[in-house]
């Protein structure tokens, strides 16, 4: 990602390129409470606290949090001296999400397992009736 001027306000499409992500996703999330953009002439304007936000939005969607669990954590992160909450909710989504991508891990092994076995199964039928 390239350096943001913090002094500078961007264009959706300038935001877009930065961040690599489409304008309807940045549309999306401001429709879902998650940025508010300032307007010019119409025109959305990001600064540079809307990009660190949907950098945060981007991450967490990366880990696999819902939008109403990003939108929980930004809340957290808007607040003032409101750190080790907001740390604590975060060190508990972490948790639950882990433990949620190790059961789906165990899934998806297990499944694996059982088409490697159904492949085995086939091929020996194969083998047998040519």
């Amino acid at each position: 990602m390239q350096a943001i001027d913090r002094s500078r306000r961007y264009s959706i499409g300038d935001v877009s390129e930065i961040l690599q992500m489409t304008p309807r996703s940045i549309r999306f999330y401001e429709d879902q409470g998650l940025v508010c953009p300032d307007r010019e002439k119409g025109r959305r304007v990001y600064n540079y606290k809307d990009i660190a936000r949907l950098v945060l939005i981007a991450r967490g969607k990366r880990l696999g949090f819902s939008i109403a669990k990003i939108k929980t954590f930004l809340d957290f992160y808007d607040g003032r001296g409101k750190e080790r909450p907001q740390m604590e909710f975060l060190h508990q989504q972490a948790e639950d999400q882990i433990a949620h991508l190790e059961q789906q891990l165990i899934d998806v092994q297990q499944t694996l397992q059982e088409l490697k076995g159904l492949k085995s199964e086939i091929e020996q039928f194969l083998k047998l009736s040519e």
